[in-house]
């Protein structure tokens, strides 16, 4: 499998991808992305000046992307969607930076075959979470399980987040940047409850519920 990364951003593309990690800050994105982005780029903007020896990137044109799609998938061996997570990149430093309206036409995403992975039975579930210890795992699990949190979206919650009245929980802005509340079942409230009994000190609203 050939090296992804082809060479660091040329010199005189510097001032634009300046530019759009600025625009990927501005945008409140999250760290992971920025990283990832910023790197699709420059990988980019290596390839456009090695391969295409291009110095002015509003000459590269509609072709020249197809040929670095081929390059992504034939030279390098990348999957579909792993080419189209870069193409994300390039499409957000195009219209931002460049101000060039997208093709969808002239650039369109790869096809591929997506595998969604083994939805695992309610007797798996129960399985799994019957064999966790201690309490503060359980409740974790249970979280992503029964309220559908993210794992960064469970070490964030805050005592406060459980709305006992409501029967519901808070949960942060995390990857869509959006905060909303879901169901918080009372048979999981009454563990979370007791729980927290168990703790040192009880919690303040604004302490982590699991902290550490």
């Amino acid at each position: 499998m050939s090296s992804i990364t082809v060479m660091s951003c040329p010199s005189y593309f510097t001032e634009s991808f300046d530019e759009f990690k600025k625009l990927l800050t501005a945008q409140n994105s999250p760290d992971n992305t920025v990283r990832n982005y910023t790197k699709y780029v420059s990988d980019f903007l290596g390839w456009v000046n090695d391969a295409k020896h291009v110095h002015d990137l509003n000459d590269v044109s509609w072709g020249d992307l197809r040929d670095y799609q081929l390059f992504l998938r034939e030279d390098c061996n990348l999957k579909g969607n792993t080419i189209n997570q870069r193409f994300c990149a390039i499409k957000k430093f195009y219209v931002g930076i460049l101000e060039r309206a997208w093709n969808n036409s002239a650039v369109a995403k790869v096809k591929y075959d997506a595998f969604r992975g083994t939805v695992p039975t309610s007797q798996e579930v129960s399985i799994l979470l019957g064999s966790i210890r201690p309490l503060n795992d359980w409740i974790m699990v249970t979280l992503m399980s029964e309220c559908g949190l993210r794992i960064c979206e469970v070490v964030n919650v805050t005592y406060s987040d459980i709305r006992r009245q409501r029967g519901t929980l808070y949960v942060k802005p995390s990857k869509n940047h959006e905060d909303r509340e879901v169901p918080f079942p009372a048979t999981l409230l009454k563990v979370t409850e007791h729980y927290c009994r168990m703790l040192p000190q009880m919690p303040k609203k604004t302490d982590y519920l699991f902290p550490g």
